[in-house]
């Protein structure tokens, strides 16, 4: 692994510029690290650099430190467990091998870190403090699946989307927000895992529905097809395309557009 650190963790683990390795090609084995101080108890925050999958180690101890690799790969993995790795994958990610220091220097991952802080220090603030917060479920915030916090919180949340419009007021009750969506991606936006505060008393709504086979169609998680005011569910959706595709078919022939096969 490479950790780039930055100045702060460098200081802390008493690392000199003799100490540094030089910028790397390997950008799959960078790991940014930063220090971070939550209710004055250290905390290291490790965000890859190609992919910004971040995890985190609460309340980190000096005695930690003397062994940083192996406390990054415990770390490690047990977040890519929780997030359905395979085996094989985990081994990979996580194999020992000999581990350099180097100086921080990207930016835009920087900048990321800088995010995660603050979101952090607003969710254990929110849940009571750092000894009633649930690390997993802290790091979970910054799942591979969508691996930003801050980008997740602006784009699939009411709160964002009030803040990045410029509404007034409180977005909780804010009649430009309400006017924005139909009421189930309203209640959704309001509601997902996404929110730091969730929406009080969403309203209620009827479930949309297939206009072909009937089936619930759940507008925030699922895929669909939208024809007007019709829904399509992703089965009936690729049987629609079907039919269409085969109107462009000659009889007897290929699909127009393809090549023919020798």
């Amino acid at each position: 692994m490479i950790f780039c650190c930055s100045q702060k963790l460098q200081k802390l683990l008493g690392l000199k510029e003799k100490d540094l390795s030089p910028a790397s090609a390997d950008e799959a084995a960078e790991w940014y690290c930063n220090l971070a101080a939550f209710e004055r108890r250290k905390c290291l925050i490790f965000t890859h650099g190609s992919t910004l999958y971040t995890i985190l180690v609460l309340d980190v101890k000096k005695a930690d430190l003397a062994d940083f690799g192996g406390l990054f790969r415990r770390r490690l993995n047990a977040m890519l467990l929780l997030d359905n790795f395979s085996r094989e994958h985990r081994e990979l990610l996580t194999r020992d091998a000999p581990d350099s220091f180097a100086k921080a220097t990207d930016r835009g991952v920087i900048g990321s870190m800088v995010d995660h802080v603050r979101i952090c220090r607003h969710l254990i603030a929110h849940e009571g403090g750092l000894g009633r917060i649930d690390v997993d479920k802290l790091n979970r915030i910054f799942s591979y699946a969508r691996n930003s916090c801050d980008r997740n919180h602006r784009r699939q949340t009411l709160c964002g989307f009030h803040h990045n419009e410029e509404h007034e007021g409180d977005w909780k009750d804010c009649p430009a927000c309400r006017d924005s969506f139909e009421t189930e991606m309203y209640v959704w936006y309001g509601t997902n895992e996404y929110n730091f505060e969730k929406l009080p008393n969403p309203p209620s709504y009827a479930p949309t529905k297939c206009s072909k086979c009937g089936a619930v169609i759940k507008l925030g998680t699922e895929g669909f097809t939208q024809r007007g005011a019709e829904y399509l569910c992703e089965p009936c959706s690729e049987k629609e395309t079907a039919k269409l595709l085969d109107k462009t078919r000659p009889p007897g022939g290929p699909l127009v557009g393809r090549p023919r096969r020798s």
